[in-house]
């Protein structure tokens, strides 16, 4: 069985202090918020087919090498990939056999040749153009580190949340980030946050990912919110996200991100398109991989 493809960077939390509001408890188990001004919604994202302007196959690397086909291809034929990672390489392959999934995965194996010479995270049918280097939050200079985790820490309270919430108040921890370059001129983030009760008997948790931009020239400017989500719940049962590699906008198709979301039910994977200017919608969400154990 394939292991877990990837896994969460726990980076240095950046704290800001904020008095404590109580309310009513917030549930046991996992609950899901998407921005309203998203051109998604759960259902919707749940619902929606793979946005055939990134080819007609999503491929995802696992931790001993394999790689395992999201979407597509159908069994039998060969055909041209592209391998992302996020550095921001690209290195291409050929699919030349697809197994079926086994009781214990949700998805198929594929097999690639040649193999992969270096890293990579995701897989396009097709020639992509490139890949978007990934900056992350723990490889900035620490000037650099702190002035990001401030500002998103910034927008996070920006965002409108349910006043009657527990969380209300409570500061927010950075748990990972990723600068890059969303379009010419465009510099754009991807962040996760939390904050968190500590209660004895099941601590509670709310994680918000979110996509922000602002011009590439104001580095001291602050970031506009460009797409979010937010959930909820048991600290072992809260969603949990990674971005896996960017693609850079080519003639006919944006920049996009492909998020790995880690949560109770399992493992899926979620397209994230840029739109325009500030804006950004979930355009895809796979089905729930069994390949993952917690």
């Amino acid at each position: 069985m394939p292991r877990r493809p990837w896994a969460i960077a726990m980076l240095t939390a950046f704290l800001v202090g904020c008095a404590k509001e109580g309310a009513r408890p917030v549930p046991d188990s996992a609950r899901t918020t998407i921005a309203p001004d998203s051109a998604s919604s759960p259902a919707a994202a749940t619902s929606s087919g793979w946005d055939t302007a990134f080819g007609d196959a999503l491929l995802a690397s696992t931790d001993d090498g394999g790689a395992l086909a999201i979407v597509g291809p159908g069994e039998g034929g060969v055909r041209e990939v592209s391998l992302l990672s996020r550095s921001g390489t690209v290195e291409h392959a050929r699919i030349t056999g697809v197994s079926a999934a086994d009781s214990g995965c949700g998805q198929p194996s594929v097999t690639l040749f040649p193999k992969p010479a270096r890293p990579w995270s995701i897989g396009l049918a097709g020639t992509v153009s490139g890949a978007l280097p990934l900056d992350s939050l723990s490889g900035l200079v620490a000037a650099d580190s702190v002035a990001l985790a401030a500002e998103l820490t910034r927008l996070a309270f920006t965002i409108p949340a349910n006043p009657a919430s527990r969380f209300t108040g409570l500061p927010f921890a950075v748990r990972s980030a990723d600068r890059f370059m969303s379009a010419p001129g465009v510099q754009a983030v991807a962040a996760r946050l939390e904050r968190g009760l500590n209660q004895e008997a099941s601590p509670l948790v709310e994680a918000l990912f979110l996509v922000a931009e602002r011009d590439s020239g104001a580095l001291h400017a602050p970031f506009t919110l460009a797409w979010h989500v937010r959930v909820e719940g048991t600290e072992d049962a809260v969603d949990a996200f990674e971005v896996l590699a960017g693609i850079a906008p080519s003639a006919g198709r944006p920049a996009a991100l492909v998020v790995a979301r880690d949560g109770a039910e399992g493992l899926r994977y979620m397209l994230l398109r840029r739109d325009g200017a500030r804006r950004w919608s979930a355009r895809f969400t796979s089905a729930t991989s069994g390949c993952d154990e917690r």
